[in-house]
C-alpha cells in the first residue's frame, strides 16, 4: 500500500512538473533585442530585376565581331549588379570589354582608360554569352553615365569599338523600407546598410533621423496605403528639426557603422515612431544619387533604447483609431520600469490547475518551483 501511495505521488509530481513547464516555458525569456535587424528585401534572389535591351548601334568591320543579333541585360540582386551580352558570335582568341559613357557618340579607343572598361567573361552556359560580374561592372554602373559601348581586342592587341550609343536603362533602386538591410540604431551602435548598387567604393551620404509627429502618415502606412511612403519621404526631407542630420562616409561595401549613441538616450521616448532617411551624394556629378526612407518604433528600457524597423518581427503599430498619438498609443503603452519578461501564454485556469497538482506532490516539487521563480521581480 505504501509503495502504491509513493507511486501515485511520483506520478502527480512528474505530471505537475511537465504541466508547469508548459505554462511557464517562456517566463524567464527576455525580449530579443537583436542589435542587427534585417528588415528584409522585396526582391529576393529568386526575384531578380532585369533590364533587357537589343544592341542598337553597330560599328563592325573586317576582322571584328558582328554584334547585330546581340542583346544586353542588366541584372540587379540587392546591391549586386551584373551585365550580360547574349547572341554574340565571339571570335576565338579575341577579348571583349564593356564601357559606359556620358554621351551617345562613338568614343575613340584612346579616350577610354582601363578604369572606363570592364572585361567581359565567356559564360559556361552558352558560347554566345558574355557577362561582367558586380566586382567589375559595379564601379562603372554607379557613375553618372548614360550609354553602353562594347570594345573588342584582337590577337595583336588592337582595340576597336564595335558597338556604341546603347542607352543605359538602369534598374530602379528601392526607395523605402526594402532599400535597407542589416540596419540598426540603438543607444550604443548605429549601422546602416543599403541595397543600392555601391560599386565597391567609399561613398558620402546624408543621414537624417527624426521623430514622426504627423500621425496621418502613420495611419496611411498602417492601412497599407502606398501613398504614405511618398509622404514620409517628403516629411523626412523637409524636416528642419531632425535629431540627426549628418554627412558621413561609407566603407567599400556600402556600410556606415559607428559605435556611438547618435540620438541621445534622453531624447528617445518609448514607443514613438522615427524615420531614417538616407541620400547618397553625387559628389559633384561623379556618381548617381539615390535616396530612401524607412521608419522604426522605439523601445526604451532603463535608459537604453532600440529602434525596431518596419519589416522586422518586433515592429508594431499603435492603435491610432483608439486614440493613439503616434507616441505608443493607449493600447500598446509599455511600463519601462518593469523587467522586460514575456508573460505566460496560458490563462488563470491553467495556472490554478497546475498549482493544485503541485500541492499534491512532495516537497521536492516546491523546491523545484522556487528554483523556477528565482530571479523574477
Amino acid at each position: 500500500m505504501k509503495n502504491k501511495i509513493v507511486s501515485i505521488i511520483i506520478m502527480f509530481t512528474l505530471f505537475a512538473s511537465a504541466f508547469y513547464n508548459l505554462c511557464y516555458a517562456e517566463t524567464n525569456t527576455t525580449i530579443n533585442k537583436e542589435k542587427v535587424i534585417d528588415t528584409g528585401m522585396l526582391k529576393s534572389s529568386t526575384e531578380i530585376m532585369k533590364v533587357p535591351n537589343q544592341i542598337e548601334t553597330i560599328a563592325s568591320g573586317d576582322g571584328w565581331t558582328d554584334v547585330g543579333n546581340a542583346s544586353w541585360e542588366i541584372t540587379k540582386d540587392g546591391p549586386s549588379v551584373e551585365f550580360t551580352i547574349n547572341g554574340i558570335n565571339q571570335i576565338e582568341g579575341h577579348t571583349y570589354y564593356v564601357a559606359l559613357t556620358k554621351d551617345a557618340s562613338k568614343p575613340t579607343v584612346s579616350q577610354l582608360s582601363d578604369d572606363d572598361m570592364a572585361l567581359l567573361t565567356p559564360s559556361s552556359d552558352s558560347a554566345q554569352k558574355l557577362y561582367c560580374a558586380d566586382s567589375k561592372f559595379g564601379p562603372l554602373y554607379i557613375k553618372n553615365v548614360s550609354y553602353i559601348c562594347l570594345i573588342e581586342k584582337n590577337f595583336e592587341g588592337e582595340k576597336e569599338v564595335i558597338s556604341f550609343g546603347n542607352e543605359l536603362k538602369r534598374v530602379e533602386e528601392p526607395k523605402y523600407f526594402d532599400a535597407f538591410r542589416l540596419t540598426m540604431v540603438n543607444y550604443e551602435d548605429t549601422q546602416i546598410v543599403l541595397n543600392f548598387a555601391n560599386g565597391f567604393v567609399t561613398r558620402k551620404e546624408q543621414i537624417k533621423i527624426g521623430k514622426i509627429t504627423d500621425t496621418s502618415i502613420l495611419q496611411q502606412l498602417k492601412n497599407s496605403d502606398s501613398t504614405g511612403w511618398g509622404r514620409l519621404m517628403e516629411y523626412a526631407k523637409s524636416d528642419s528639426s531632425a535629431m540627426v542630420n549628418n554627412t558621413v562616409t561609407t566603407n567599400e561595401s556600402g556600410t556606415y557603422s559607428v559605435t556611438q549613441d547618435l540620438l541621445g538616450a534622453n531624447n528617445v521616448n518609448n514607443e514613438e515612431y522615427y524615420y531614417l532617411y538616407v541620400k547618397t551624394d553625387d559628389e559633384n556629378g561623379k556618381y548617381v544619387s539615390n535616396e530612401a526612407v524607412t521608419l522604426a518604433i522605439s523601445d526604451v528600457f532603463n535608459g537604453q533604447y532600440y529602434m525596431f524597423f518596419y519589416g522586422s518581427d518586433d515592429f508594431t503599430w499603435s492603435d491610432f483609431d483608439a486614440g493613439g498619438t503616434g507616441g505608443g498609443g493607449t493600447s500598446q503603452s509599455k511600463d519601462d520600469t518593469t523587467s522586460p519578461l514575456i508573460l505566460p501564454k496560458t490563462g488563470v485556469t491553467a495556472i490554478a490547475v497546475a498549482t493544485l497538482l503541485v500541492l499534491i506532490s512532495t516537497g521536492a516539487v516546491s523546491y523545484y518551483k522556487v528554483k523556477k521563480y528565482k530571479g523574477l521581480k
